[in-house]
């Protein structure tokens, strides 16, 4: 009371200052805590501390060339504890000094801790709206790359059902898998947002949207066909619980799911062929000739639903019979669906959304369409796309996988107009080396050229995405399997919710089905393999994977759905109605109903095998 205003400031200074530094020393003890458990359970990196040099793939990788700062992921992980109420500013400097993502375009918690430290709930409505318009680019991305393997199987010889279970699975499949390679990439962390997202959204797809096709639109399902995938998806998830319960994921281990999921294209090609030497057939002719298996699997349908339907907002956008160059550049570069007028409200929304993402696809990705006159062939639009496209892999480069050294300004002038001449030299190729009408002799190179720069945008669309839901979730401190049960799983899922029920409702209700059990299947081998891979070649090997109590739910949730699948339908005789669907549908809300409750009341913890 006998203080001065002067000395009551100073104390308030004081008390602040101490606030802030009992925060820092919270921070710095997790961090020794969490430095000492990693000593513990994996060998020291030769030549150099942990903080500057990381062990991984047999190499030592600095900090920016392409791996990342394991300190500084763990105080990032942590930083909003140094934000107060009485110093709302005060993670700031350590987030702009420490939390750049080591690939993608912003910093995300910057946004939260420099710009609206005091506006949790702004910063949660622009960052999931921001996912929101990122979800939607990536579908306009996928559209743009299954036309280009369409074109590279029948440029392989491929018959219709081998391209089925190769080329357009992974089509149909490539936002999910470079979802997953993304986050595995993102840091030693990454592979639980991986895993949040393969039984997330298995449970989404197989669970949820099977149930919903069964409410629509009843399906009767081959019953050999639909036990062999669903045993298939059975035995991927067993072996991924083995492998996981060692705390980590080898190369080999990543390798040996790509083997399985070779083994399972392999008994989808010869199985009519097996049933045949039997004495054993589907039910009908029409099961037989309805044999398309979405992501994973046969048949004509499907292909013809990838080929060119899934491309519609390409189709059509250019007039062969005009020859101006202006009049096709400017039929090619319109902004909106030339039936834009007739769409439902919501639906314009969403492709003014898309406007940026579609337009910048339509400069940079060529595409081969035999669906359209001269299979697509423009040849200003080609020497505009040859042009564009070497600067734009720059800048790829540049966010994504360049060392420090290459960001001087020399380096990058250099880089930049050499891509610049490389484009211009390619371009004027394209114009002068080509007819205006007439498609060249080797006009289906341009696939595999379309097929590479929509693998960059949708790579680049996939960090980016991660980088959001993990700034998300150090933010509002959601765990990474949460995260990717939730926002990752739902939003790459909605693709195949549109999709799947639009097939369902158009009488293809059981191709719709099967689907269900044959995207899940994807991610858990080809998509789970390769980012395996990916892992341990940039971010460490053995990447750890520990198990933890929310996995081991997840996973006694999505085996127990399968098993649940099966013994309804069989009950049914393989025909999935109401009973189905809402079984379905119930199994997936208890599914998110215990997720959240897990998360809200509990600590995840780890399961240690015992020594």
């Amino acid at each position: 009371e006998g203080l001065g205003e002067g000395e009551r400031e100073e104390l308030a200074k004081l008390r602040r200052m101490d606030s802030v530094l009992r925060k820092e020393m919270k921070v710095v003890d997790t961090l020794d805590r969490v430095m000492g458990a990693r000593g513990r359970l994996s060998p020291p990196a030769e030549g150099g501390s942990s903080s500057h040099l990381l062990q991984g793939g047999g190499a030592l990788l600095p900090e920016g060339a392409g791996g990342y700062d394991e300190e500084a992921e763990t105080v990032c992980r942590h930083v909003d504890e140094l934000s107060t109420d009485e110093d709302p500013y005060g993670a700031c400097e350590t987030v702009r000094s420490t939390c750049m993502p080591p690939r993608g375009l912003f910093n995300y918690l910057d946004l939260s801790y420099c710009l609206l430290p005091t506006a949790r709930w702004a910063t949660a409505l622009l960052l999931l709206c921001w996912i929101a318009v990122l979800f939607l680019w990536l579908t306009s991305m996928v559209d743009f790359l299954v036309p280009s393997l369409a074109v590279m199987a029948e440029a392989c010889g491929l018959k219709e059902s081998v391209a089925g279970v190769t080329f357009l699975a992974l089509g149909n499949g490539s936002s999910d898998i470079f979802s997953m390679t993304a986050a595995t990439m993102s840091s030693a962390r990454g592979m639980r947002l991986t895993m949040g997202e393969i039984f997330g959204n298995g449970m989404f797809v197989f669970v949820l949207i099977q149930g919903v096709v069964a409410l629509l639109a009843p399906f009767t399902v081959d019953a050999a066909e639909y036990c062999r995938d669903c045993a298939f998806y059975l035995t991927s998830i067993v072996l991924v619980t083995f492998i996981m319960w060692d705390g980590f994921f080898t190369l080999w281990e990543g390798a040996l799911l790509l083997g399985i999921y070779a083994a399972y294209i392999a008994v989808v090609l010869k199985f009519d062929d097996v049933r045949a030497a039997l004495g054993l057939a589907p039910a009908t002719e029409a099961d037989a000739g309805e044999g398309a298996k979405g992501r994973g699997g046969e048949g004509e349908e499907q292909v013809a639903l990838l080929s060119s339907d899934r491309y519609a907002i390409y189709a059509g956008r250019v007039d062969p019979s005009d020859p101006s160059a202006h009049a096709q550049m400017g039929q090619f570069l319109h902004p909106v669906p030339a039936d834009m007028e007739y769409l439902p409200a919501h639906d314009r929304i969403v492709e003014i959304v898309k406007m940026p993402a579609v337009l910048l696809l339509k400069l940079s990705v060529p595409v081969v369409d035999r669906g359209l006159p001269a299979s697509g062939w423009s040849r200003p639009i080609v020497a505009v796309q040859a042009a564009v496209a070497p600067p734009l892999v720059c800048a790829f480069l540049y966010l994504h996988t360049l060392p420090p050294w290459c960001y001087r300004p020399f380096a990058v002038l250099s880089v930049f107009g050499a891509a610049l001449a490389a484009g211009a030299a390619l371009a004027l190729g394209v114009w002068y080396g080509t007819e205006s009408g007439k498609p060249p002799g080797r006009h289906h190179v341009l696939a595999y050229v379309g097929f590479a720069m929509s693998v960059l945008w949708i790579y680049a669309t996939s960090e980016e995405i991660v980088n959001v839901i993990l700034a998300f979730g150090t933010v509002f401190d959601v765990g990474h399997t949460v995260l990717g049960i939730t926002i990752l799983a739902v939003g790459i899922g909605m693709q195949d919710l549109v999709t799947n029920v639009g097939v369902a409702r158009a009488g293809l209700a059981r191709m719709a089905a099967v689907a269900c059990v044959g995207a899940p299947l994807l991610n858990m081998l080809l998509g789970l393999g390769i980012a395996a891979i990916a892992g341990n070649l940039v971010v460490a090997a053995p990447y750890p994977m520990p198990m933890t109590r929310q996995l081991v739910m997840c996973i006694m949730f999505l085996s127990g759905s399968v098993v649940v699948a099966l013994l309804v339908l069989a009950a049914s005789d393989f025909r999935g109605g109401a009973v189905f669907g809402i079984t379905m549908v119930s199994l997936y809300v208890a599914f998110i109903g215990v997720c959240l409750v897990n998360q809200a009341f509990f600590q995840d913890t780890y399961l240690v095998p015992a020594e």
